[in-house]
């Protein structure tokens, strides 16, 4: 015979339920400025860092616009200098009422036209800059390259992605429970989560997110991360 103490304890429920992994972030990359590929650096399965150059896009007409944007510019800033000093020069006129106020005013219009063409160059020149710095892809993440989109003397644009890269680092599982079970679980419990390509044994998960409606399936999706 065995005698034991009656007592109070928790009881236990057990669910299972079956989900589908992914990558906790994935990003796909796509050029700014569309054009021929010169170079990439990296290939389907390469570990990347962070702000690692992707691949390049050849700047052979940004840096002909630019140039041809340096000498307007060049020719622009000797019209406003003409510009300034005629205007500084019939100010003193003007003050002592040797000119009239018509051709002051004309020539005060001459200088601001010639200062607001000088900065609209200025302005082509830092986009042409920008765009010449674009065309150094570099990856927003550090991850593994799960897909390229991209060959040397091919043409990348915004149509299709010319990176994907995958964050491997966390592993999110969707999974959709049942009305039974969701009342039961919280953000932040700790759950058994089996992945026999990962490891025989159990693995810990968290929960991180709880849907507060039912997906089309009539479940509700948790997500539940894994280091």
């Amino acid at each position: 015979v065995e005698v034991m103490t009656v007592g109070k304890s928790e009881i236990a429920s057990q669910f299972a339920y079956t989900g589908k992994a992914a990558a906790s972030r994935q990003v796909s990359i796509v050029p700014t400025v569309p054009g021929k590929v010169t170079d990439f650096n990296y290939d389907v399965g390469d570990e990347v860092g962070q702000g690692a150059v992707l691949f390049t896009i050849d700047t052979v007409d940004l840096n002909n616009n630019l140039r041809a944007a340096e000498a307007g510019y060049n020719v622009a800033k000797l019209a406003r200098d003409n510009a300034k000093n005629t205007y500084e020069n019939n100010k003193l006129l003007f003050d002592e009422e040797i000119i009239s106020e018509q051709e002051f005013n004309q020539m005060k219009y001459a200088y601001e036209s010639a200062g607001a063409q000088l900065e609209s160059i200025q302005v082509q020149m830092d986009n042409l800059n920008k765009s010449i710095g674009d065309c150094a892809v570099t990856s927003p993440m550090s991850g593994v390259i799960s897909a390229r989109g991209v060959e040397v003397g091919g043409f990348a644009s915004q149509a299709a992605p010319a990176y994907t890269i995958m964050d491997l680092s966390t592993i999110k599982v969707e999974v959709g429970v049942s009305e039974q079970t969701v009342n039961t679980i919280k953000v932040g419990d700790k759950v058994q989560v089996l992945m026999t390509a990962a490891s025989e044994e159990p693995l810990t998960g968290t929960v991180t997110t709880i849907a507060p409606a039912v997906g089309q399936t009539g479940m509700y999706a948790v997500s539940v991360h894994l280091d």
